[in-house]
């Protein structure tokens, strides 16, 4: 099953410590309460403005892109675009903007639930491993269609249930690649 979820169509809501903007693109179980972290993960592109610290979710782990603009420090390191930027949810993270705002793309995780991987995918160059679990594909750059469904910037699939899928592409195709395992108890 492939589902579209269009970020302009996800609701904008506050960060959990209401010092931002963030899209939700999806939550485990659905309809979670995302502030009390009864959650099990959520996949969420946010816009950092200012100068602030990240909201906290203590249990849970984080992985995070710099989607737009030129790059953010956090805790005085650089996280520059496309790189993957992997922390706690117990760590405090201070927050600085390198120039102006930001749109992140990035998952919150508890890890007693599921095993999370995130990378970016260059199309046509990278090869792309969907196994069996929950995939997730964010357009960061270009067109194209997987399945015959067209996609294009801001953009995200939902795949569950694929071993494999058809890419198509007339140039490049950069890609954020989240895979989601449960954790067998």
């Amino acid at each position: 099953m492939i589902k579209l979820i269009k970020l302009t169509d996800c609701q904008e809501t506050l960060w959990k410590n209401g010092k931002g903007i963030t899209r939700q693109i999806a939550i485990d179980p659905p309809n979670s309460n995302l502030s009390q972290g009864l959650f099990h993960w959520r996949i969420s592109s946010a816009e950092v403005s200012a100068n602030d610290p990240f909201s906290s979710f203590l249990g849970f782990q984080r992985k995070l892109i710099v989607w737009v603009g030129v790059g953010l420090k956090l805790n005085g390191k650089n996280l520059l675009p496309d790189t993957v930027f992997s922390f706690s949810g117990n760590e405090r993270i201070e927050c600085e903007l390198m120039k102006n705002k930001v749109i992140d793309f990035g998952i919150i995780y508890n890890p007693i639930y599921c095993h999370v991987e995130m990378e970016i995918v260059n199309l046509p160059t990278s090869s792309l491993n969907l196994d069996k679990a929950l995939n997730f594909l964010f357009v960061a750059l270009g067109s194209g269609s997987v399945n015959q469904m067209p996609i294009s910037n801001g953009e995200c699939l939902r795949i569950e249930n694929e071993n494999q899928i058809d890419i198509k592409t007339d140039g490049p195709l950069k890609l954020y690649h989240i895979k989601i395992s449960k954790v067998h108890s």
